[in-house]
């Protein structure tokens, strides 16, 4: 009797283990169904990859998807027909590009959780456009100038890169558009409500700030990183040559030959500055004047030579893989610059440094924020050498005053390198007053000049444009056979006159030979 209820018992255990088993499953294919955020981005369908969306030992896929390249036109060719899709072109070094993380991110989560009530998802995803082929496979061809940039549209919109784009900054205010725009409510799907978090409240900062170090414990260099201006430097040519959206640009010509100029008369890599001589004496062979593009040939040009490459950052590391970098790179090239003026090279820096930043520094915000300055009288006031490295370091610091807020609320400052007002007591204690604890700008300049290599202002080029002109004089060509013979001819009157030479103690007679009147 004992033995048939077991067996029995067995059976039921059995039968209760299957009927759970197929719940589950029932259960997580729903769930799987409305996860369209997928980070795994091996070739294969993009429904084994929705399929797969449970990831290992119940955790959650990452969203947005990060695209690339490779993967942009089969990802975006699988989506479905009715689905629309958001789209972040951003790059890792923008600092605005990382203040605005937190929110699309939130987005992401928001639209992963959703379905409208038509069973219509909408796709969220990235790309990074400092990565070159991203940038020129991708990026380019929706002939966007500035990141971030959020583009809306259908499968086939991004098949054929097109995209609207979409205003707001705020999670909230995306969100709302996007609900406007398709003339939809979206609500949680079915089974994954915990897939994404809340619109609501706060996103946990990416970063811990509260441990910022002081500017006591900071390791500060003793002058700038000559490797990191010159990486700066290369990478810069390199993002405005990836992009035919830059170089399309209204003034793009003239402001990439001013830029080469500056460099040509103020660049502190020897090599960079001979680069950027050549560069700007075979300018308009290179862009015609006149034509909407350069020549390929611009492409193929190293303005640091060959051996110049993009080498990992030194003084401008930052503690995280994306924080300061090219940016803190591109600061150090402006003061260098400035500091390496001829006395009377303020205004055509400034100009050439407005029209590199306003066409070709591609973090969107931090480019308006510039311009923005460069109209404030005291920038118009710019004329000398002091003034411009004046004016640079009063402009850095506003900057990092800004930023220090913004990074601290967001959360994604560099902990190890927090923005103060430069240069602290520990790099110049002379460049404060003690009675007042105010800046002492004659020791400041001083300490600026030493800092970033430019000479002491009894030994700098008095003007620009003899500077530039001296520098920038066409070699001469090689004698032809003509030249040689006629400077042979005008030899000829010198040795007829040493061979008429008077007794040595004798004065020579002031009037010339006549061959030589």
């Amino acid at each position: 009797m004992h033995l048939v209820w077991w067996s029995v018992l067995g059976i039921g255990v059995s039968i209760l283990a299957f009927l759970t088993g197929s719940c589950e499953s029932l259960e997580n294919e729903v769930s799987w169904t409305h996860n369209l955020q997928r980070t795994d981005l091996e070739p294969g369908s993009w429904q084994r990859r929705r399929l797969s969306a449970g990831g290992v030992g119940g955790e959650k896929a990452k969203y947005p998807v990060d695209l690339n390249h490779e993967n942009f036109s089969k990802i975006i060719s699988e989506l479905d027909h009715q689905d629309v899709a958001l789209l972040e072109l951003y790059a890792t070094w923008c600092p605005a590009c990382r203040h605005f993380k937190p929110a699309y991110e939130k987005v992401g989560g928001f639209f992963d959780a959703r379905v409208s009530s038509h069973g219509k998802k909408v796709f969220v995803a990235r790309i990074d456009c400092a990565n070159q082929a991203n940038m020129k496979r991708v990026c380019d061809s929706f002939n966007i100038a500035g990141f971030p940039t959020v583009l809306f549209g259908t499968r086939q919109d991004f098949e054929q890169h097109h995209g609207e784009p979409v205003p707001g900054w705020s999670a909230e205010a995306i969100i709302r558009w996007v609900t406007s725009k398709t003339k939809t409510e979206y609500v949680e799907a079915a089974g994954d409500a915990q897939s994404g978090p809340e619109v609501t409240g706060e996103p946990p900062a990416p970063h811990d700030s509260a441990g910022a170090r002081p500017p006591a414990e900071i390791a500060w260099t003793k002058s700038a990183d000559l490797a990191d201006i010159e990486a700066a430097t290369v990478q810069g040519f390199d993002y405005i040559i990836a992009s035919q959206t830059l170089l399309r640009q209204e003034g793009a010509r003239r402001a990439l030959h001013g830029w080469v100029r500056m460099l040509a008369a103020t660049h502190p890599v020897s090599t960079c500055r001979r680069g950027s001589q050549q560069l700007a004496l075979k300018f308009d062979e290179v862009w015609p004047d006149g034509s909407e593009v350069p020549a390929a040939a611009l492409g193929r040009f190293r303005v640091c030579g060959r051996g110049g490459g993009i080498q990992p950052w030194r003084s401008c590391k930052g503690s995280r893989p994306d924080t300061r970098g090219y940016t803190c790179g591109v600061w150090s090239l402006l003061h260098a610059t400035a500091a390496i003026l001829p006395e009377d090279g303020g205004r055509a820096w400034m100009e050439a440094v407005t029209g590199y930043i306003g066409n070709f520094f591609q973090c969107a915000e931090c480019s308006r924020h510039f311009l923005i300055r460069t109209k404030k009288q005291d920038s118009l006031d710019v004329a000398t050498r002091r003034d411009a490295v004046l004016w640079l370091w009063r402009v850095h610091n506003e900057v990092n005053m800004r930023l220090e807020k913004v990074e601290r609320e967001h959360g994604t400052g560099d902990p190890a390198m927090p923005k103060v007002q430069w240069p602290p007591a520990e790099v110049c204690a002379d460049c404060r007053r003690k009675a007042t604890d105010e800046w002492d700008e004659d020791r400041l300049y001083d300490f600026l000049l030493r800092f970033y290599g430019g000479p002491p202002p009894d030994k700098a080029p008095p003007a620009i444009d003899k500077h530039l002109a001296a520098i920038l004089e066409p070699m001469p060509s090689p004698p032809t056979r003509s030249t040689m013979q006629a400077k042979r001819a005008a030899r000829r009157p010198l040795r007829n006159l040493r061979q008429q030479s008077p007794p040595r103690g004798r004065a020579l007679s002031a009037a010339p030979p006549a061959a030589w009147s």
